[in-house]
């Protein structure tokens, strides 16, 4: 089996539940801009049942650590968000 470069990033972040909507609306042009990404390999999104304002998500990314601070940079433009 060949064994490609890449890594998996796992976030869980905590909001209280009366701002979870607008969060949601918040991360969706930085979600967009993302998933965009061609080493982006895929991007899930979770959110608690049992507690709404706990959201994780996994993103996959197909390149070495170190060219992922390329990509990031890049991102530097979603301040603005």
């Amino acid at each position: 089996m060949t064994s490609t470069p890449g890594f998996s990033l796992q976030v869980t972040i905590y909001i209280d539940p009366k701002d979870v909507e607008r969060w949601f609306e918040l991360f969706k042009p930085v979600f967009d801009h993302v998933i965009a990404e061609p080493e982006c390999r895929f991007f899930e999104l979770y959110q608690s049942f049992d507690d709404p304002g706990t959201i994780s998500w996994v993103e996959n990314w197909f390149v070495v650590f170190l060219s992922f601070a390329t990509v990031t940079t890049s991102l530097g433009e979603l301040d603005r968000y």
